[in-house]
């Protein structure tokens, strides 16, 4: 048990708050040490970048609106990975 994390030796003795306290520490120091990279941006982000005049950009989400999902970026990625040639018409 010496490398369990403290959180989960306080609730094996049966100190559940100080558990779910410590736990919410950690884990909020983890969110702190992990930084996003200056350039990166997310899917749902693609909007905001592309600089599209409104309508247009109405229109593209109408049509393609899975492309500002991470789930859509996420299939490609286990598709691409699989060995899968995707091909991908405008």
């Amino acid at each position: 048990m010496p490398r369990k994390p403290l959180a989960e030796l306080y609730t094996a003795i049966g100190y559940n708050k100080h558990g779910k306290t410590e736990f919410y520490r950690d884990f909020l120091r983890h969110l702190q040490g992990s930084q996003r990279h200056e350039n990166e941006i997310f899917p749902e982000e693609f909007p905001r970048f592309l600089g599209f005049r409104p309508d247009l950009l109405e229109t593209l989400i109408d049509y393609h609106g899975d492309l500002f999902q991470a789930v859509a970026w996420r299939r490609v990625q286990t598709a691409l990975r699989a060995g899968n040639i995707l091909d991908i018409f405008p």
